[in-house]
This record gives C-alpha cells, structure tokens and sequence, in this order.
C-alpha cells in the first residue's frame, strides 16, 4: 500500500473453502442427532426455560422426531413403495406347441410392463394340458345345428424365470374341442 512515507506491506484476507470428508459429515449428523434427541429429552422432562404443555408439547416431540427420522435416514437409507394394479390378456393358441406365453414383463425400475416393453424380464405364463379328452360328439348332419366349445382344463403356472410365482388349474375353451348340437322341434318344445 502506498503511503506519505513509500510502501507498506498489508496482509491479503484470503479465504478457502474446503470440502468436508464423508467421515466428518457422518459425525456431525450424529451430533446433532443427539442433539435433537437431548432436546427432545428436554422438552418431555422440562428441562427448557420454555414450557411446554398439551399439544405444544406433542407438536414439539413430533417435530424433533421427523427430524430425528430424516438425519438417520442419511445412514440407513429411504425405502420406498407403492402398489401397481394392472391387468394382462392372454389369448391361448392351439397351434402353440410349447403353450408358453409371455403375460408380461416386470422391471426393478417402472414395475409392471406390457409383453411388448422388452426393457423389462419376463414373466411366464406356461399351460400344461391334462390328458383328458372330452368324447367328441358327432356333428349334426342336417338342420339347424348349434356349436360350442368343451373347455380342456389345464394347469397354469406364473413364472419368473426358474421360480414359480403361482399355479392353479383352469378350464381353457381355445384349447377345447368344438362340437355341434342339433336343434330339434323336440327339444325346444
């Protein structure tokens, strides 16, 4: 600095930011976790130079609390979830030999997909026909004739890869055999 008598040194403020390690940061959050704990402490013995009493009181805790609660999830983390309702056709094919199916696909991030969203695995459905077989009735040659279809049971099973999500045993019509029955003046009489 220049002066009547020449220069003078003066000292430069000079300041730094510094970044804390995550070790300090850990150990600040748990003091003031105990604070807040100690505080809370406090509040429920009376040990303030405020008082506190009825919902003021109840107000304070909880608010402590909350507090508490979002500090310590700093250290063990936030777990959120929620339900997803959806629902998927599956049309079942004759001609499908291995009557696989994909229902849907399931992905950590989004839930659940449609079959077509390949981002997501797959989840099975598999059709295992039982041996039954419904005699088949000869068709009507002559008349009005009604058609309908005997539905073929089968075990359906849910799968998620190797896993077995659920099975349970369900009459298919598509894998059934359509039959004719004849209309008479008798019957309808």
């Amino acid at each position: 600095m220049k002066t009547d008598k020449g220069f003078e040194r003066v000292s430069v403020s000079q300041s730094q930011v510094v970044e804390k390690s995550a070790e300090k940061k850990a150990a600040e959050t748990a003091a003031t976790i105990f604070k807040l704990r100690n505080m809370r402490m406090a509040i429920v013995t009376g040990d303030t130079d405020a008082t506190y009493s009825g919902e003021a009181m109840e107000a304070a805790v909880k608010e402590l609390l909350r507090m508490e609660d979002e500090y310590m999830s700093l250290f063990y983390g936030v777990t959120q979830e929620s339900i997803q309702t959806m629902n998927f056709d599956v049309v079942p094919s004759a001609d499908n030999k291995s009557q696989m199916y994909v229902a849907f696909r399931l992905s950590d991030t989004e839930g659940l997909l449609p079959e077509s969203n390949m981002s997501g695995r797959p989840i099975v459905l598999q059709l295992e026909a039982d041996n039954f077989s419904a005699a088949a009735t000869p068709a009507a040659k002559s008349g009005d004739v009604v058609y309908f279809r005997v539905p073929r049971t089968v075990t359906a099973k849910v799968l998620d890869g190797e896993n077995m999500l659920m099975q349970s045993r369900i009459p298919v019509y598509q894998l059934g055999e359509t039959q004719s029955f004849p209309l008479s003046s008798t019957i309808l009489k």
